[in-house]
């Protein structure tokens, strides 16, 4: 994200293995604590009665959402200010921005087999999809991001197909070339005065430190942290710390945050804080761990969209999936509607896990059970 012509897997490793770090971190603390003032320890006699922090702590109730809301809803509440566009319009923006730029250099020349030439521009709905696969590869790990869309008949027992349904292999990489946050043409070079070292993302910083102090009222114990985001991209403000068992290469931050709960109050865009505020608003509530909240984050990022391939046809993996896996059959939400995928009606009825709109009665049922289908009929 910090440079458009960063390799891609160097470019990805600081989200996987951030999340990973945090998934054995299941339990959240509640926040309830007792402050007292010790001006001299030696000469400190314990009160009668310990005064304590009064101010309210915990989830802002006007900006909280519903206590039964999925964690989608708690995400987008943290990177959606009122006054400014959210993350997703602005990483929409930016990104068609850079490709436009890119693409319309006088000095570049594509080869004939370069993937630029299938840009066209994203949107929200896309670039949601493209987060929510980001924050799955932190879920699930392989050795390199081609291998997520791997369908080779050897590699069957390591294929994840959910991958290739949601977006071709080659449409993520390319949206991954041109990903940013900030506009190029307002870059000062470093040594000139009003030179940003952090540039390529200020506008996510400036977003998040707006919205994260607002969603969430403080308690008194706070610190200040020392966080090195890995990153091998080429940037000033990339740094080699042998010492660092997780990351050695990356971008050290200081971030102020509430020592029991982990809440970021800047810098740092994290899903943790979504998942504090999700388990403190739910109280005594039935809790999911934070693997189960990113989880159901990374779906609900990815919702309904699946990639317009202009053809008719499914990913292989996906036609050998649904001969053999159970499928169920759910309603599409809001007005939304799809064409069955056998019969064309519209319909609002699908199959999540093949992706196609499916008619309830008997386009679902042969779907998955005949060998050969087509776009409009079976095959025997």
């Amino acid at each position: 994200m910090m440079d458009g012509d960063s390799d891609n897997e160097s470019d990805f490793e600081f989200v996987q293995d951030e999340f990973r770090n945090d998934l054995d971190d299941q339990d959240m603390p509640r926040v309830n604590r007792i402050w007292i003032n010790v001006p001299d320890a030696d000469l400190f006699q314990f009160p009668d009665e310990i005064q304590t922090f009064s101010r309210p702590m915990g989830p802002v109730r006007a900006l909280t959402p519903d206590v039964n809301a999925n964690p989608i809803d708690y995400f987008n509440s943290l990177v959606t200010p009122s006054d400014s566009a959210s993350l997703m319009e602005l990483l929409v923006r930016e990104t068609n921005r850079y490709a436009e730029q890119f693409l319309s250099d006088p000095g570049y020349d594509p080869k004939p087999n370069s993937r630029s030439h299938d840009w066209h521009e994203t949107d929200i709905e896309e670039m949601s999809a493209y987060i929510g696969l980001i924050l799955s590869m932190g879920i699930l790990k392989k050795p390199s991001i081609e291998s997520y869309w791997q369908e080779k008949e050897s590699t069957w027992l390591f294929q994840t197909p959910g991958f290739s349904a949601v977006m071709r292999r080659d449409r993520f990489q390319l949206i991954s070339k041109f990903l940013h946050c900030n506009d190029n043409t307002t870059y000062i070079p470093r040594g000139q005065d009003g030179y940003d070292p952090c540039h390529k993302f200020r506008p996510v910083l400036d977003l998040v430190n707006k919205t994260f102090p607002k969603a969430y009222n403080l308690a008194r114990d706070l610190t200040v942290d020392e966080s090195m985001v890995g990153f091998k991209g080429r940037n000033d403000i990339v740094q080699y710390v042998p010492a660092k068992k997780s990351h050695q290469w990356g971008a050290k931050f200081f971030v102020l945050c509430e020592s029991d709960t982990g809440y970021n109050v800047s810098l740092e865009l994290y899903t943790v804080n979504a998942y504090v505020i999700y388990i403190q608003n739910r109280g005594l509530r039935t809790k999911i761990t934070r693997v189960e909240f990113v989880m159901d984050l990374c779906r609900g990022l990815v919702g309904m969209y699946r990639e317009d391939r202009g053809r008719p046809g499914r990913p292989r993996a996906i036609a050998m999936r649904r001969l053999t896996e159970r499928h169920f059959i759910e309603m599409i939400e809001g007005k939304k509607r799809k064409r069955c995928t056998l019969c064309s009606k519209k319909i609002r009825t699908w199959c999540p896990s093949c992706g196609v709109g499916l008619c309830l009665t008997t386009c679902f049922k042969a779907f998955h059970t005949v060998g050969n289908v087509s776009r409009h009929g079976l095959e025997e």
